[in-house]
């Protein structure tokens, strides 16, 4: 297409409103012969602000994607941290065993009238059923798991 047609489409399409950057690409012409080819055509309110529009959903959906970017980089650091963690502890000896479970029921757990322990992680349950069985010698038909819920929730629970 020679260079005075693909001007006279340039103006076709200013007068319809189309941005500069967006007739350049279809023309196959650079961003600057564009806006000279348009520069003398005055675009009408509504025109400028449809094109004002665009930008604003095109700064909207720029962020976006950088936030969908930085969000799933975050969840490949953690998930990379969190393999190179379960690697580097997945054996921990009898000593490191002993320890943890008694860090965690002394935060977790009751020290009153009866042995309990209350958390909401399945992991951490798991942990110090395992830690009560193996190192505190409390044998499986002695465990009573119970769940409790909340008040707040209970409501939730029964609506749906």
């Amino acid at each position: 297409m020679a260079k005075s047609d693909k001007r006279l489409l340039a103006l076709k399409f200013r007068r319809q409103g189309w941005s500069i950057k967006h007739i350049a690409r279809h023309l196959k012409v650079a961003k600057s012969t564009a806006s000279i080819w348009c520069r003398d055509l005055v675009l009408t309110p509504r025109q400028k602000s449809v094109l004002v529009e665009k930008a604003i959903k095109a700064g909207h959906y720029g962020r976006m994607k950088g936030a969908n970017y930085n969000k799933e980089k975050k969840e490949q650091i953690t998930q990379f941290f969190k393999d190179e963690g379960i690697k580097k502890i997945s054996i921990i000896s009898d000593r490191e065993f002993l320890i943890s479970g008694l860090s965690l029921y002394w935060a977790e757990g009751s020290k009153k009238d009866k042995l309990s322990f209350v958390n909401t992680e399945p992991g951490m349950i798991l942990f110090m059923y395992k830690w009560f069985s193996e190192v505190m010698g409390v044998k499986k038909e002695d465990f009573m798991p119970r769940i409790f819920i909340n008040e707040i929730h209970r409501r939730a629970l029964i609506r749906s």
